[in-house]
């Protein structure tokens, strides 16, 4: 993983993270009421998304182990926020609602090569989209897809597929709302916002379960 580095009392690799910024699709998607306007299989979200380095300029000891973490980091960039999507998709981004992740399908296309985060001549990092859509949803479930795209190249270097749990509230959340969908889940609100980790996974029981909670009405999305 390349040459450590001192950060306090803690020594990192030189991967610290990846740059994420989403596009502002807000002239492409329109503004779309709550059922989706029959508009949701058109409804896109771009994100572009590089890797974070200390320097571009330096070479890594390992470059096998690099190229793992260059892999890790597309697959971390395929996931975030993902199922928040599907819910502004269907114009829900003003109703509280329950996520939950039940699978996560990653499929890599072409050699190892084509998914290198640093150029290796130059040392410059490289940026890659993630072009995401939802092509389905109800019985509170939804379908998140996306491919991968080196952005110089126009090469989709990886297909994702993930199903997720969806469940949308009867009411609007109260102060807290962003009625805008512009953000990383704010429509679910600022309270719910810091406990949305809990509620995913209070969510998922709920449905195995098979459990009808007041305020949440089964087939809404």
């Amino acid at each position: 993983m390349g040459k450590p580095r001192r950060e306090g009392s803690t020594t990192g690799a030189w991967l610290p993270g990846v740059d994420i910024r989403k596009v502002d699709m807000q002239n492409y998607n329109g503004v779309i009421g709550e059922g989706g306007d029959g508009k949701v299989g058109q409804w896109r979200q771009l994100a572009f998304y590089r890797i974070i380095t200390d320097d571009e300029n330096e070479s890594y000891e390992n470059e096998e182990d690099e190229l793992r973490l260059h892999i890790s980091a597309h697959l971390f960039a395929s996931d975030r926020n993902s199922l928040f999507m599907i819910q502004r998709a269907y114009g829900y981004q003003g109703r509280e609602t329950r996520l939950g992740s039940l699978g996560h399908t990653v499929i890599f296309h072409g050699g190892v090569e084509r998914l290198r985060m640093v150029d290796p001549q130059t040392g410059r990092r490289r940026w890659f989209v993630q072009e995401a859509w939802t092509s389905n949803g109800g019985e509170n479930r939804g379908c998140h897809e996306s491919r991968l795209w080196d952005w110089e190249k126009g090469e989709v270097v990886a297909t994702t597929v993930q199903d997720g749990m969806v469940r949308v509230s009867t009411q609007k959340p109260g102060i807290g709302a962003n009625e805008d969908g512009d953000g990383d889940g704010e429509g679910m609100g600022a309270d719910w916002s810091r406990r949305r980790g809990r509620g995913r996974r209070r969510a998922q029981k709920v449905e195995m379960e098979g459990e009808e909670e007041e305020g949440f009405v089964k087939g809404k999305l």
